[in-house]
């Protein structure tokens, strides 16, 4: 998980209250992505000239979309807004996904969850903490569980499965 490679974008935003900030219109960086939203869709990469239907068109390389927006209360003073986003690769190549936590700090949004990976599952995700399920291997039907708990201003791994 990458906590500290983050805050340039998100920092520089300015928020008061995470359940009221436009996501679906914000720019965000996750790990090495950064995705640019409109109407809750981002699309990154070079444009592609496709057939579609006949019609020659042009598409970005990669579109995400996020797929779900959770808000929980970990602590009374503190409110999260969980993002579940889906990276895909348009020629059909694969996807890749990414949670991630954000809150508002002293005016500032603030990044305090990412975990991403092409098979994440988010098991769940409540006021108690965050479980979330990789595969271990590529082509492997083996699963890893990691549970993240609050510690008072970021989720911590606390163990695995």
């Amino acid at each position: 998980m990458v906590l500290g490679v983050y805050a340039s974008l998100v920092a520089a935003q300015t928020c008061d209250d995470i359940t009221k900030l436009d996501v679906p219109n914000l720019t965000i960086q996750a790990a090495q992505r950064t995705f640019a939203f409109h109407n809750g869709v981002a699309e990154n990469g070079p444009l592609e000239q496709v057939s579609i239907g006949g019609q020659t068109g042009s598409r970005h390389e990669w579109r995400a979309a996020i797929e779900k927006d959770t808000i929980v209360r970990p602590s009374p003073d503190a409110v999260v807004r969980f993002l579940l986003i889906n990276d895909s690769h348009e020629t059909g190549s694969g996807n890749r996904f990414y949670l991630i936590g954000l809150r508002c700090s002293g005016g500032k949004l603030e990044q305090v969850f990412l975990r991403e990976g092409l098979s994440l599952t988010v098991d769940r995700l409540d006021a108690i903490g965050v479980t979330v399920g990789l595969t271990v291997n590529q082509g492997d039907s083996t699963r890893k569980h990691w549970l993240y708990k609050w510690d008072g201003h970021r989720y911590v791994l606390s163990s695995t499965q």
